[in-house]
């Protein structure tokens, strides 16, 4: 798919390869539906060039500390995949400014309030 062009985005995060379908992509906003995509840096700074129209935001920890904290406590991952996680982290938060909106998940409730705001600010909702 990579080869023939079918993805809006794609990317290697964490040995593994992720990526967009842009047919779903172009279907749904062709009938005038908002699409949301939860994708990486790589995938974000792909969309921003291709649809500078696109509302990006960038959600990020209250700080490393906590990052690491959370990654942790899930017990999903282990020592060598976190530390991983983390290095690709310290890049990707040097690149928040790159985003339209940064919103801080401290609590759920907050980061759900900031999107929320940013989708009524956007008219998405």
């Amino acid at each position: 798919m990579i080869r023939e062009d079918l993805f809006l985005e794609w990317a290697s995060y964490n040995g593994n390869y992720y990526g967009t379908n842009k047919n779903f992509v172009n279907k749904n906003l062709k009938k005038g539906n908002s699409v949301l995509l939860e994708i990486e840096l790589q995938g974000a700074l792909q969309v921003m060039k291709k649809c500078p129209e696109a509302i990006s935001i960038f959600i990020t920890p209250p700080d490393f500390e906590e990052l690491k904290r959370r990654l942790i406590g899930r017990h999903t991952e282990d020592d060598e995949a976190i530390k991983k996680r983390l290095e690709m982290a310290h890049t990707e938060l040097n690149n928040k400014d790159k985003f339209k909106y940064v919103i801080k998940n401290d609590t759920v409730e907050n980061a759900v309030s900031a999107l929320k705001n940013v989708f009524q600010k956007e008219e998405i909702l």
